[in-house]
């Protein structure tokens, strides 16, 4: 059985890095019965100092009865050495670093001398909008990597043809790419609260940053008529980016209601979302968008911008999607999901569910991942 040595700064338990922590565990339970896998990462989440709760630094450790070994690696011990030891020991067969800007987890993994076919999961973070977020550190970072020619060690995995552009253009036509989907959750739709006209429990699920536009969501909720309560489940990855927010809040009429709910662990994320009449997430850029298939396949009718990979959903009666350039399309989208009554709610989050059935083939998907490590 061959063997894959996958990397990324963050892994389960950590879930503060938003997606591609899911996309990779997701992956591993999917591809676990052909491939031998390992998975290295840090031994802390996202924004956070200290080792993750529950777990083993430096050494290997069983994930989920045999599903994959993870090491996690100590701060004391982040150094480029100790990925080339793991390499050496593991002898991988395919190295596959995930993301772009880390050194340790994306780049030293392709620059230790080993035999493995190397592939680098972008994740997303070449979509226009996620570069123009903090572009100049970016843009720096892309000269030296352009620079040290890793582009021409690498096969670029993405997700579309739309992220199969997004590589070329930053790194030229002549780089060698491959398109897998991601793995999402496998999840069934719940039962929902009675949806009453003129009243709206809207949520969002996500990190806390200009990237995910919660402050949009909240200048839009500014002009919205019926009784609407907000909920914002989420790390806080940007402070002051949330103090905006904190201080847009306290300018909405009393019709509406803004709560911060916090952190929200993966496993009652499905409960969660049972709880509410729709999701909201206007986007900046989605390179799959967990939560928002997450909320689709709980039923869960969703507004986001058209830079996901999830546009068309008023046809489907899944959600609406906005212009995120114009506020008061959001107010709009808001509005009507607030005005339908539960017959309505009830065929859009039947709608919802349906999207999320039809969007993912987890056949489909294993068979390009098996072409991706020939």
């Amino acid at each position: 059985m061959k063997r894959i040595l996958i990397s990324y700064e963050y892994f389960l338990p950590a879930f503060k890095a938003g997606g591609p922590v899911q996309s990779i565990a997701n992956m591993a339970r999917q591809l676990c019965d052909s491939y031998e896998l390992y998975i290295v990462c840090s031994n802390s989440d996202a924004g956070e100092s200290g080792p993750l709760p529950g777990i083993l630094s430096d050494t290997w450790t069983d994930f989920e009865n045999g599903v994959a070994r993870v090491y996690y690696i100590s701060q004391e011990k982040k150094k480029f050495a100790t990925i080339r030891e793991i390499v050496q020991e593991i002898k991988p067969d395919y190295i596959f670093a995930n993301g772009i800007y880390s050194f340790l987890f994306s780049l030293a993994p392709i620059l230790v001398h080993s035999k493995a076919k190397k592939i680098m999961s972008v994740r997303g973070m070449l979509h226009p909008g996620a570069l123009s977020v903090k572009s100049l550190k970016k843009n720096i970072f892309l000269s030296v990597f352009k620079i040290m020619g890793i582009q021409n060690k690498v096969t670029f995995h993405v997700t579309d043809e739309k992220e199969a552009g997004y590589v070329k253009k930053v790194f030229g036509e002549k780089v060698e790419i491959a398109i897998a989907d991601n793995f999402p959750k496998q999840i069934r739709a719940s039962a929902h609260a009675y949806k009453n006209v003129n009243e709206l429990k809207l949520v969002s699920v996500a990190l806390i940053s200009p990237m995910k536009n919660h402050l949009l969501v909240i200048e839009a909720l500014r002009n919205v008529t019926s009784k609407v309560v907000y909920d914002i489940y989420g790390p806080i990855k940007d402070t002051d980016y949330w103090t905006e927010c904190k201080k847009e809040i306290a300018k909405l009429p009393t019709n509406i209601i803004v709560n911060y709910m916090g952190d929200l662990q993966p496993e009652n994320l499905v409960s969660t979302l049972a709880q509410y009449n729709a999701f909201i997430l206007p986007s900046k850029s989605e390179n799959f968008g967990h939560a928002i298939y997450e909320a689709l396949a709980c039923g869960v009718p969703v507004i986001t911008s058209y830079f996901t990979p999830w546009n068309n959903l008023e046809e489907q009666e899944a959600g609406l999607n906005v212009d995120i350039s114009d506020i008061s399309d959001i107010t709009k989208a808001i509005d009507k999901l607030a005005l339908a009554d539960n017959e309505t709610f009830l065929r859009w989050s039947n709608g919802a569910s349906q999207l999320a059935k039809i969007a993912v083939s987890f056949e489909d998907t294993k068979l390009k991942y098996s072409r991706l490590f020939l």
